[in-house]
């Protein structure tokens, strides 16, 4: 007699592991999990190629970026073997991916999972209960609604934090510091800690590994961040607290961009160890682009281009640009960019933007508190106690 899987007991065991503590901060690897179950559901082969569009979307490109997938695929299996080892050890249904494979299986451990000639189960007494928590939880949530647009509509508040009123109305705030992978060499009997410059992400590590089967590195279980990282989250969590608002922190090498859908997004840090942050920053410019090769930027001026890079004096560095890029993000949250490929670039635009009075005069430059914009700053004395910021160049984005 022919069986069929209950949907309904297969989304609640879903629900179930996508909410453990192993998956709720991998929003990338629950949306994978999710995706792999609908298309087992639905009776679909799945491909390399088809996770990959689903997951990057745009930013997929079969030919480059391969090895992404099977990197999503193997820390899939990893948390699944770790949720069934913990949490999930009772469960009666088990989702497997076997190694190699890109199908995912469902394995019964209890045939009250199935029904048979499509007679129906009785619902399930936790199914049950996860609905009737849903119905008081919408009914708390639009009770809160409701009360937070009475007193949203009967203030009128004065945007006094321009850039960062949303930053500091909305709880839900992602920081993204720049950091450097770091991998080990091996001389001889020896192994050396080192940075390689193509290699800024898991992603990256198996790609090069492709590319150079014969090399020996290994990748480090620790990446590597300058000075900016800890003096600029210093001063961007004062900022915060006093507007009572906070930000969780991730570093680039683990950022993943799906957190956008959920989280206003801050980076602070260099570009040129850009990985998944490189998809957005300065992609609604159309006057600026990065200068990779000398660390600067590159404007674009009544179809003149016009360099903007670091410069030195008796061999030491008395100049610097550094970037500040506030957009808006397809979710209509908000990103705010704080980059410099100098330490001392980045901690001088964030100890600016994070000035009351510095921001007021700022602001003149624009036609209102809600523009977007992206400004670039020329920062001079590098080596000095006193640092100068000034603006050079502004683009207003319509």
């Amino acid at each position: 007699m022919r069986t069929q899987l209950n949907n309904e007991i297969v989304y609640e065991y879903l629900n179930r592991i996508c909410g453990d503590r192993i998956f709720e901060k991998s929003p990338r690897n629950v949306r994978l999990l999710k995706f792999l179950v609908e298309q087992s559901i639905n009776g679909v082969d799945v491909n390399e190629s088809l996770i990959g569009f689903e997951l990057f979307e745009k930013n997929y490109n079969p030919e480059k970026n391969d090895s992404k997938v099977r990197v999503y695929m193997f820390n899939l299996r990893k948390k699944l073997d770790e949720y069934y080892e913990e949490a999930g050890k009772e469960d009666k249904l088990i989702f497997q991916l076997s190694k190699g494979q890109y199908n995912l299986q469902f394995k019964i451990r209890d045939t009250l999972v199935f029904k048979e000639n499509n007679t129906p189960l009785p619902e399930s007494p936790k199914l049950k209960q996860r609905i009737f928590k849903n119905a008081y939880l919408y009914y708390i949530l639009g009770i809160g609604t409701m009360l937070t647009l009475v007193l949203h509509f009967s203030k009128a508040i004065k945007n006094e934090h321009y850039c960062w009123n949303d930053f500091f109305n909305n709880k839900t705030n992602l920081c993204v510091m720049a950091d450097h992978t770091i991998v080990w060499h091996k001389y001889g009997s020896r192994l050396i800690p080192t940075i390689e410059q193509n290699i800024n992400s898991e992603a990256d590590y198996i790609s090069y590994l492709q590319e150079h089967p014969n090399d020996s590195i290994k990748l480090a279980d620790y990446t590597l961040f300058s000075k900016m990282a800890p003096f600029s989250i210093k001063t961007l969590t004062e900022w915060f607290l006093q507007n009572k608002s906070n930000f969780s922190l991730r570093l680039e090498s683990r950022f993943e961009i799906d957190e956008i859908r959920d989280n206003n997004l801050l980076y602070i840090g260099q570009f040129k160890t850009m990985n998944t942050s490189d998809a957005i920053f300065l992609k609604n410019s159309t006057m600026f682009k990065v200068n990779s090769n000398l660390n600067g930027f590159i404007v674009d001026k009544e179809n003149k281009e016009v360099e903007y890079n670091p410069a030195f004096k008796s061999g030491v560095q008395n100049k610097d640009y550094a970037m500040v890029s506030f957009m808006q993000l397809e979710n209509r949250r908000k990103a705010l960019f704080f980059v410099s490929n100098n330490d001392i670039g980045t901690m001088a635009v964030v100890n600016n933007f994070t000035d009351k009075e510095w921001l007021k005069g700022f602001y003149k430059n624009l036609p209102d508190y809600s523009s977007y914009f992206n400004a670039l700053f020329e920062v001079s004395g590098v080596r000095r106690t006193e640092i100068s910021c000034e603006l050079v160049e502004l683009e207003i984005i319509e």
